[in-house]
């Protein structure tokens, strides 16, 4: 039989739940839901939702269950959706980080699964730190050995990087390194890069109280050689307090919601009205053939 097994990584997603919710089905969940739940039209839709996360959780725990699990374990648990923002696959330069998280400062974490590799990991961390103080990663239970062996060798910052790994328990072990600061990479354009117009000239109104007069055409630049005048770190305050705001910190944080959609639902900005949600998960499963 072909191994079809890579649509159930594209579930979890805000697209299924729009399918879900406003069309009333979706291709991507029936085909996961018909392929990988036995008896399916047996249950509700989020029990579909649940059995197709533990199929995860036994046999492929990809990106979106190491993002979900860094979710519920960094910022639900040990942090407060009240006080704390996350972002997923902020452009950092040339670098993606996978997950980052802003509370007073902020933090990037590359997240690695069994079926990743650490060839480019270096030049990911490099850009990561070109804005972020602080930088991790999450690996496996069996590679967090090895990961700390590659990433202690990466030249001064390697020894700096946090290193978690995700335990056969399916949670973020206690036992790890927590990341120390290193600002050695910190650039002004990596930070100025990651705000839009109205936020960075917000910035340089705070800063300066007026903006460059230039025409629109090198106006981008004008603002960046600006910004480039602050203090390194007084920089990467004001990007990271943009930032915060930018998503505004939340204090009514879907907890009702089941464990696995719970990424799913903050990353969409809880556009989701809860009833219609609740509804939803609670709908018995329509099989489609």
């Amino acid at each position: 039989m072909r191994d079809d097994s890579r649509v159930i990584n594209r579930v979890f997603s805000a697209q299924v739940l729009d399918n879900l919710l406003f069309k009333g089905h979706s291709d991507v969940f029936d085909y996961a839901a018909n392929r990988y739940v036995p008896k399916c039209e047996q249950k509700t839709v989020g029990e579909v939702f649940g059995e197709l996360y533990r199929y995860l959780r036994q046999y492929q725990r990809n990106e979106y269950f190491y993002q979900n699990t860094v979710f519920r374990s960094l910022l639900v648990r040990h942090h407060s959706p009240r006080t704390t923002v996350a972002f997923r696959q902020m452009r950092i330069g040339k670098s993606i980080a996978d997950f980052v998280m802003i509370n007073g400062e902020g933090k990037a974490y590359e997240l690695k699964s069994d079926l990743d590799n650490f060839e480019r990991l270096e030049g990911q961390l490099r850009g990561y730190l070109s804005a972020f103080s602080y930088a991790s990663v999450v690996v496996s239970e069996q590679q967090y050995e090895h990961a700390l062996g590659v990433i202690d060798a990466m030249s001064d910052f390697g020894p700096n990087i946090g290193v978690y790994k995700l335990t056969k328990r399916h949670a973020i072990s206690s036992i790890c390194r927590d990341p120390k600061r290193y600002n050695g990479l910190l650039s002004h354009e990596a930070l100025f890069k990651l705000l839009r117009k109205n936020e960075y000239e917000d910035v340089l109104l705070s800063a300066f109280h007026s903006l460059p007069k230039e025409q629109p055409v090198k106006m981008f630049r004008a603002c960046l050689e600006w910004f480039s005048q602050l203090e390194i770190a007084d920089a990467q305050q004001l990007t990271m307090s943009k930032l915060k705001e930018r998503r505004g910190p939340t204090n009514h944080f879907p907890t009702e919601v089941p464990k696995e959609l719970q990424s799913v639902v903050y990353f969409s900005d809880n556009r989701y009205d809860e009833k219609q949600l609740q509804d939803l998960l609670s709908r018995r499963y329509q099989k489609r053939r």
